[in-house]
């Protein structure tokens, strides 16, 4: 009689258990509580039917209690000391354990006082709060790690670069820094374009911030907007001229300003108690200031940035607004007791244009006590 079935020599098939192609003849039922089914798996997904399944299946007898014992009753003392804190002679009492409290020789016995002494404490547990120090003037500065200190927090802004007043030349904002590690200040209009934004950008996996936004470049008749300070994890917005609205700020940074018929207006500045939500730009409407990031200060329709790090506008035609400072933040290792130099740049300013906002230092440790 011919098959029913190919013999399946060649054939494939999939695995019911982890879904991967293999050789029909390869896959085998799993067997679950003796029982054969109709699941098939691989090589690597077959078990042997698991004996802690089969729990149950088969009667067992293994009684622990002893018909019709004799256990000794000589006394009701426990051994080791009794009630009278006498050596007792009987055997133990295992559900009284040694020492008890209460039990005694005889139901109508005073009970075995208590002799447990509680020996413990409810302790206090206390989070020492970080200290941070704020450096927010435009200056030269130190600090010295306290004893104990080997870690701290680092944040810094650079400050915001001014507009370009007619016919002259704006002013860059300057770097701000902790030792060697800073973030750029925004550079100051000197042409129709606007300038750059200040370095800040993210350089490793421990190493975080964002450039400041451009500053707008003079089309036509409007001078440019300030850009916005960077952020905690993105660029400042960029800032444009009329009809064009300013840049949003992305990851915490503030957004750019847009410019006006005499003066473009200030670029947003950004806060230094760490990321919050992105600063808007400026509306299209003329001298629209771009917005604050992560609460920084926003700039004004006069073309000043905004604390800390916005750009300064344009002020007259062919003016281009200043770029917003950079941001930068990590944790870097110090060493207790050395002094370490602090730099607080400061805002572009010259006359006939939009100020920059100045920058920031801050450093956060945990105190050692």
């Amino acid at each position: 009689m011919a098959n029913r079935f190919a013999n399946g020599r060649k054939a494939f098939g999939f695995c019911d258990v982890c879904g991967f192609r293999f050789d029909l003849k390869r896959l085998k039922n799993l067997v679950v509580k003796t029982k054969e089914t109709q699941i098939k798996a691989c090589p690597q997904c077959w078990t042997p039917d698991q004996p802690q399944l089969q729990l149950g299946m088969y009667p067992i007898s293994d009684p622990q209690a002893i018909r019709n014992p004799r256990p000794d009753t000589n006394t009701w003392y426990q051994s080791g000391v009794n009630a009278l804190n006498n050596v007792s002679e009987g055997m133990l009492v295992i559900q009284w354990g040694w020492n008890p409290i209460g039990g005694a020789r005889d139901f109508d016995a005073v009970l075995t006082p208590n002799t447990l002494v509680g020996v413990g404490q409810v302790g206090q547990v206390t989070f020492a709060p970080w200290t941070s120090v704020l450096f927010t003037t435009p200056g030269t500065y130190s600090w010295t790690a306290p004893v104990g200190v080997t870690q701290a927090y680092v944040l810094c802004v650079g400050g915001g670069g001014s507009g370009r007043p007619s016919g002259g030349a704006g002013v860059s904002g300057g770097n701000s820094s902790f030792d060697t590690f800073f973030a750029g200040g925004g550079v100051g209009s000197t042409s129709s374009a606007g300038g750059a934004g200040g370095t800040g950008t993210t350089l490793s996996a421990t190493v975080f911030g964002g450039n400041g936004g451009a500053g707008g470049s003079y089309v036509f008749l409007p001078p440019g907007g300030g850009g916005g300070a960077g952020g905690y994890a993105g660029d400042g917005g960029i800032g444009r001229t009329f009809p064009s609205g300013g840049g949003t700020g992305v990851g915490g940074a503030a957004g750019g300003a847009t410019g006006g018929v005499s003066a473009g207006a200030g670029g947003g500045g950004v806060g230094l108690n760490g990321q919050g939500t992105s600063g808007a730009g400026g509306t299209t409407s003329t001298g629209a200031y771009g917005f604050g990031g992560s609460g920084g200060q926003n700039g004004d329709g006069n073309g000043n940035g905004g604390l800390y790090g916005g750009g300064g506008g344009g002020r007259s035609s062919l003016s281009g607004g200043g770029g917003g400072g950079g941001l930068r933040w990590t944790f870097l290792t110090v060493v207790p007791g050395t002094t370490y130099p602090v730099v607080v740049g400061a805002g572009g300013v010259v006359a006939n244009a939009g100020s920059g906002g100045n920058g920031a230092v801050r450093i956060d440790y945990l105190p050692v006590s």
